[in-house]
């Protein structure tokens, strides 16, 4: 008797689990769309996306919260959301998963650039914090990402 409930049970937790949508020949199918963002250290126009600063008793860190609408509610809950950083090295492009680390050195000094993302319906936010958690000017003027929903 226990094995029955047992097997009832997890029949209907992967069935309420999961959800996949269907053509007309019964065929499963998958929404995808893909965004790019540049975020910048400054404005070039009002409509560029720049990093903000937050600080608290931990230190400081860079912050670009982008309003986007089709992160909607059903991406985020039944989707999924991938980050990439994206940029060009010997004239290969090359797409690197959020979070993603990197250490700079600049006139003998050493640091850590720690780049991530967080997702919540309608919004994307990029965080760029470096490891010694203090209000260093971001090291390049331009960070380009690449985002990806699948649901």
């Amino acid at each position: 008797m226990k094995k029955i409930f047992f097997a009832a049970i997890v029949s209907i937790a992967l069935n309420s689990c999961t959800r996949e949508y269907y053509n007309e020949k019964n065929e499963v199918f998958v929404n995808s769309e893909t965004i790019s963002y540049t975020v910048k250290s400054y404005a070039d126009s009002a409509r560029d996306f720049i990093w903000e600063i937050y600080e608290d008793a931990t230190g400081a860190y860079y912050y670009c919260d982008i309003e986007e609408p089709k992160l909607t509610s059903e991406v985020f809950e039944y989707g999924i959301m991938n980050a990439y950083l994206s940029y060009e090295l010997n004239k290969a492009n090359i797409l690197a998963p959020l979070p993603y680390s990197d250490f700079i050195v600049d006139n003998n000094r050493k640091w850590e650039e720690q780049l991530s993302v967080e997702f919540y319906v309608g919004h994307i936010t990029f965080i760029l914090k470096y490891d010694d958690h203090t209000k260093h000017a971001p090291y390049f003027s331009s960070y380009d990402f690449l985002v990806r929903f699948m649901w």
